[in-house]
């Protein structure tokens, strides 16, 4: 490696560096949407269950399914 120009020497330090960001970066995102999945996940069932509850706690609002009533 010592025999290699100092050119050559920075560039491919310069590579190794830029391939790791990368590398991070698709890591990062990879990782980013799997828990932007699971919280879309546990925020669905939560608003069920939120919802329920609210049927639960003042059936007026709800129609007879037991679902809420549309506002509109």
């Amino acid at each position: 490696m010592s025999s290699l120009p100092i050119g050559r020497r920075l560039g491919a330090g310069f590579l190794v560096v830029v391939l790791n960001m990368v590398l991070l970066t698709a890591f990062g995102v990879m990782q980013v949407e799997r828990i932007n999945t699971g919280l879309t996940t546990i925020n669905d069932l939560n608003s069920v269950k939120r919802r329920r509850c609210g049927c639960w706690r003042r059936p007026s609002r709800c129609s007879s399914t037991g679902s809420p009533r549309s506002t509109s």
